[in-house]
């Protein structure tokens, strides 16, 4: 299989789960109604008003058609199916009649065991990440496999706390698997993991804050089976070999917090499974940081924990098991300590004591005030002649050669723009401004790829200083800067464009020009980004004209490039 068939058919596999998820998941809101599988707001919960939780349902759907249609069988792909089948079953009964934990965890070690004795492997090796040498369980490999799966589950079933909050830190182990299995050459692994990235991001669009559906332990309890089996099967490939300490690295943001929960709660005399509010996000929560702003910053911390697995591997396993503890030490007893110190996170905490800030004083002045209204009263014409100048390329600047498929793509991705604009629900404004800056991204990578004359890249290079200008002048003056910080779905596509040409360019073996102007396009859109963000803020229900105008570049691009 050459290599363009290859990438056409990983996009095949994850553009599939995707629409099943796009159409099956708010067929569960109804489901979920009928069957009065919806969740009412406890003295533990985030939300505040009954909200179905069968979404996870809809995940699973999805992921198991596109295995069925494009996974080859083979004794891991059988094993790996029959497991699902069980897990999903476990958790949509649960979901339904709310049964013990005893009866999760027997449907959780039945879903282990038949992953394992089908022929989905066990964790026979665990390295030498000790520094003691090889570590080799033997007999004890199949119990020892049986608890790690169960844990696993149990993690991600425990991080499902805040909306869009499991399925992101799914959603970015699933691309760092994916890399993981390109890396190994394991063909069914990278396909599940693009179908599991697909299924997640499609529930995504209805899970993100605010979310319309929840996940349930159907949901939940399928992310952390497929990421445990991903884990097991691609940690014991022999050849070429990524180590399980360095798997387990991408993964260890949620393994250590129910670790850490599970120890406080034992150290205090309560069991270990009872409900509480000590995981980290409501930690973070209780420093001040706002539900998105939570789910941002595990988002962040999840994709660390991913990009220094990756810089790691082939390096020893002592090294890689040290990263995740320093790393991990440095994380959770860093806000540890905040929550000690009762010191909090939230940048409108303005005060300290009865004595004001210098910047505080600053915002009062007669010519702060003056200034700031001259800001106000010009951010929507700035905003909006700096977002016309980084279309206007598309009329004139040289392009690249394009395929059938490309310009499909960039046809598609205008639409999604356009369909989003005309949701008007607070759930949907993420995705719109998520999907911009997906649309502002391939902008920028199009006029890169076709440069033909260092005017044009002096044009790039001048409106985006000037975006960055306007940005910070912004931000100095605004009332209240933390409205222009990127969403945890925006945030989501932001990581994920990120890993394009830093990761999946060069294993592609991608020319150097087609590398080189994909990271520049990830510096060039970051101030563009902002701009989008300022200009929704301040037209929350006007944006047709930018989203037309965004829509309208990427099909002249696609009219330039298909008719000459």
């Amino acid at each position: 299989m050459n290599q363009i068939l290859q990438f056409e058919t990983l996009g095949l596999v994850f553009f599939t789960a995707l629409f099943l998820s796009l159409f099956i998941v708010p067929a569960t809101i109804v489901l979920a109604r009928k069957i009065g599988a919806v969740d009412v707001p406890k003295s533990r919960s985030s939300h505040s008003t009954p909200t179905t939780r069968l979404g996870g349902l809809g995940i699973a759907a999805s992921l198991f058609l596109a295995c069925l249609m494009f996974l080859p069988f083979n004794s891991f792909v059988n094993a790996f199916l029959a497991g699902l089948l069980i897990i999903i079953a476990t958790g949509l009964i649960d979901d339904i009649a709310q049964i013990s934990p005893r009866w999760k965890f027997l449907g959780q070690i039945l879903a282990a065991l038949a992953f394992i004795y089908l022929g989905g492997g066990s964790l026979e090796h665990l390295g030498n990440f000790l520094g003691f040498g090889d570590i080799s369980l033997h007999s004890l490999a199949i119990p020892f496999t049986i608890f790690c799966m169960v844990g696993g589950m149990n993690a991600f079933n425990l991080s499902d706390g805040l909306d869009g909050l499991a399925a992101g830190l799914a959603a970015i182990a699933a691309v760092f698997f994916a890399y993981f299995a390109w890396q190994i050459r394991a063909t069914d692994l990278l396909l599940l993991s693009l179908a599991l990235l697909g299924a997640v991001m499609g529930f995504l669009r209805y899970n993100s804050y605010p979310a319309r559906l929840f996940m349930g332990d159907c949901g939940s309890l399928t992310l952390g089976y497929v990421l445990a089996a991903l884990l097991v099967g691609g940690s014991q490939h022999m050849q070429p070999n990524i180590s399980l300490v360095t798997w387990v690295l991408v993964v260890s943001l949620p393994l250590l917090d129910t670790l850490l929960v599970m120890a406080r709660r034992l150290r205090h005399g309560h069991s270990p499974f009872l409900p509480d509010r000590t995981h980290l996000h409501h930690r973070l929560l209780a420093l001040g940081l706002t539900h998105p702003g939570v789910v941002a910053v595990m988002y962040v911390a999840m994709a660390f924990f991913g990009l220094v697995a990756m810089i790691l591997v082939g390096f020893p396993d002592v090294y890689v098991f040290a990263a995740l503890l320093i790393i991990g030490g440095i994380l959770f007893g860093g806000v540890a300590a905040l929550q000690q110190r009762k010191l909090l996170l939230s940048p409108r905490q303005t005060h300290v004591g009865k004595k004001k800030q210098p910047y505080t004083s600053l915002r009062q002045s007669a010519y702060f005030q003056k200034i700031a209204g001259r800001v106000c009263t010009f951010s929507l014409p700035i905003s909006l002649f700096l977002l016309t100048i980084l279309c206007f390329p598309a009329l004139f600047f040289p392009l690249p050669e394009l395929n059938r498929n490309e310009v499909l793509a960039l046809l598609m991705m205008a639409g999604m723009v356009v369909f989003y604009s005309l949701q008007h629900s607070a759930a949907h404004a993420g995705m719109l401004h998520g999907s911009v800056y997906v649309s502002i991204f391939i902008l920028f990578f199009m006029y890169n790829l076709g440069m033909k004359n260092e005017g044009f890249s002096l044009y790039l290079t001048t409106i985006s200083l000037l975006a960055l200008v306007w940005v910070a002048f912004k931000i100095f003056f605004r009332k209240n800067p933390q409205v222009i910080l990127p969403s945890s779905f925006e945030l989501l596509m932001l990581l994920l464009s990120w890993f394009i040409p830093f990761v999946l360019l060069p294993e592609f073996n991608s020319a150097d020009s087609t590398i080189q102007s994909g990271r520049l396009a990830c510096l060039q859109v970051l101030p563009f980004m902002l701009v989008t963000k300022i200009f929704f803020n301040s037209q929350p229900q006007g944006n047709n004209w930018v989203v037309g105008m965004f829509a309208g570049a990427m099909l002249v691009i696609a009219m330039r490039v298909s008719f000459g």
